[in-house]
C-alpha cells in the first residue's frame, strides 16, 4: 500500500481529485491511500479559519476511509502534523469534514440500528485515533422514548403567551421550500453561532444541502416560529423510515432566537411537534445528536428519553 500527502497545487491532485470524496470548502491536503494507481482509502484535510481550540487554529481530519492498521494510522498522522504545521495549526481535530454542518463525530456507543441521518463511523478508527494521543474535545447523545410525550398541559398557557406577543406558529412552506430554506440559513447562522467550532454557511450552501430533505418533511411536524415577520424559532422533525416495525419520529433540530427574550420558545415547538405526531399515530421519538451538557439532559428528561448512542469529538494537540 502506498501512503501520499498532496496538496492542491501538487501535480498528483489532478490525477485523484476526481476520485476523492470531500467537501469543497477550506480543503488544504489530501492524504491518499493507494494500491497499484487505484484509490483504495483517504483522509482529507481541511483547515476552517473559524475553527479554534483555546484561541488557537486547528486543522480538522474528515471524509476518513482509513484500514484498520495501526501503522497506516501512524502515518497518517505524521502526515496530519505536517500539515498542521505548514498551516500554523496548534491542533487537530478528527473526525470533521470540513465543518459542523456536515458529518462529524464517531459513534462511541450504540444499543440499536442507526436511526435515518444519524452520523455512522467505522468501529476502528475511533480506537485508533485514540491510541495515538486523542483525547475527547466534545460528546454528543441521542435519546430515545417508547412513547410520546407531548407536555401540552404544560405549556398551553406559556404557548398562549407567545402568541399574545405577536409569534406565529406555522408550519413549514413545502410549497416554496427554497425560499423558507434561504430564511432559515440566516436563521441558523444566527442561533448556532455559539456552537462548538461553529462557523458560517453561505445561504446557497444551506439551501442545496436542505433541498435534499424536502422529502422527509411533513410541514404539520417541521414547524417555524415567527415574530415581525422574521423566523425566531424552528423545529426539524421527520419520521425515521428506517424503522419498520414501531412509527417513530425523529427532532433533528430545535433552535431559538438567542438575542431576544423567548425563553421556553423551544418546548413549545416541541410540543406542538410532538402533539401532530401523536394525533399522526407515531409511537416513539428520538432526540438527535444533542451536545452532551446540562440543556441537553433536561430535553431528553423531559420527554422520558433514554440514551440510544453516543459520539465523539476528537483532538490532538501538537
Amino acid at each position: 500500500m502506498n501512503i501520499q500527502l498532496i496538496y492542491p497545487q501538487d501535480a498528483l491532485w489532478e490525477k485523484w481529485e476526481p476520485t476523492l470524496k470531500m467537501e469543497r470548502r477550506n480543503v488544504v491536503a489530501a492524504i491518499i491511500l493507494s494500491d497499484q494507481d487505484e484509490l483504495t482509502g483517504q483522509v482529507i484535510v481541511y483547515h476552517n479559519p473559524h475553527h479554534q481550540i483555546e484561541g488557537k487554529p486547528c486543522i480538522a481530519l474528515g471524509n476518513l476511509s482509513v484500514p484498520n492498521d495501526k501503522e497506516v494510522f501512524k502515518k497518517i498522522q505524521q502526515y496530519a502534523v505536517q500539515v498542521a504545521n505548514h498551516e500554523g495549526a496548534s491542533h487537530i481535530i478528527s473526525p470533521m469534514n470540513g465543518s459542523t454542518w456536515n458529518d462529524y463525530r464517531f459513534v462511541s456507543f450504540q444499543s440499536q440500528p442507526p436511526f435515518m441521518l444519524e452520523t455512522t463511523s467505522d468501529s476502528h478508527s475511533r480506537f485508533q485515533f485514540a491510541a495515538l494521543g486523542y483525547k475527547k474535545y466534545a460528546s454528543y447523545f441521542s435519546s430515545s422514548s417508547n412513547n410520546i410525550v407531548t407536555n401540552w398541559a404544560k405549556c398551553k398557557t406559556k404557548y398562549q403567551e407567545f402568541v399574545d406577543m405577536g409569534v406565529s406558529f406555522e408550519p413549514f412552506n413545502i410549497t416554496q421550500p427554497e425560499l423558507e430554506f434561504f430564511e432559515l440559513a440566516h436563521f441558523c447562522n444566527q442561533a448556532f453561532r455559539k456552537n462548538v467550532l461553529f462557523s458560517p454557511i453561505e445561504p446557497r450552501d444551506f439551501v442545496d444541502k436542505m433541498k435534499k430533505t424536502i422529502p422527509l418533511i411533513d410541514p404539520e411536524l417541521t414547524i417555524v416560529a415567527r415574530m415581525d415577520s422574521e423566523i425566531v424559532g424552528f423545529i426539524f422533525a421527520y419520521e425515521d423510515l428506517y424503522n419498520k416495525e414501531d412509527k417513530t419520529i425523529i427532532v433533528k433540530t430545535l433552535a431559538r432566537d438567542i438575542d431576544k427574550n423567548l425563553g421556553g420558545l423551544g418546548s413549545i415547538l416541541s410540543a406542538l411537534s410532538m402533539r401532530a405526531a401523536e394525533k399522526k399515530g407515531f409511537k416513539k421519538c428520538i432526540h438527535a445528536l444533542m451536545i452532551n451538557h446540562n440543556a441537553s439532559t433536561k430535553v431528553s428528561a423531559n420527554f422520558d428519553g433514554k440514551i440510544i448512542s453516543h459520539y465523539e469529538l476528537l483532538y490532538y494537540t501538537i
